[in-house]
């Protein structure tokens, strides 16, 4: 900001005891202390925008904690089971780009299974749905089976 060439400036001509008067120092001084503040200015701008993302998040946050301690069981079910689904969702979107005969249904699998921390669906079942995808019958009628958990 121009101060280090002030300051040797100073310590060259004066010592600390000795009274300073010039308009070239205090137009100098001057325009150091703008740019300070301007500086600090602009900190305290991204700080209050920082904070009011915060506080965004922190409303939405103690609007479903109060949800979650004021709803009856059914409500708490669907609230989980609708965070379940968005988060398999989100998993199996990562995993079916391109032609379904392409996708690899044993990694899809095994990450919805890593999701919930459990094996929802045997080897055995993403190999059968794999081999009819490979086979092209992506588009059958028929429904998989999904295993009952036991």
């Amino acid at each position: 900001h121009g101060g280090d060439k002030t300051a040797s400036l100073m310590t060259a001509i004066l010592d600390e005891t000795t009274g300073v008067t010039s308009r070239l120092l205090d137009s100098q001084l001057l325009q150091l202390q703008r740019s300070v503040e301007e500086w600090y200015a602009g900190i305290r701008k991204q700080v209050y925008k920082y904070d009011q993302f915060l506080d965004i998040q922190r409303k939405q946050i103690y609007r479903l904690r109060k949800h979650i301690l004021t709803s009856s069981t059914d409500e708490l079910m669907h609230l989980i089971f609708t965070y379940i689904r968005a988060d398999i969702a989100d998993t199996v979107q990562k995993h079916i780009s391109g032609h379904p005969r392409t996708w690899n249904v044993l990694d899809i699998c095994t990450d919805v299974g890593d999701l919930v921390k459990e094996e929802i669906f045997p080897v055995s079942f993403a190999e059968g749905l794999q081999k009819d995808l490979a086979q092209g019958k992506w588009k059958l009628e028929k429904e998989h089976t999904f295993p009952t958990a036991s």
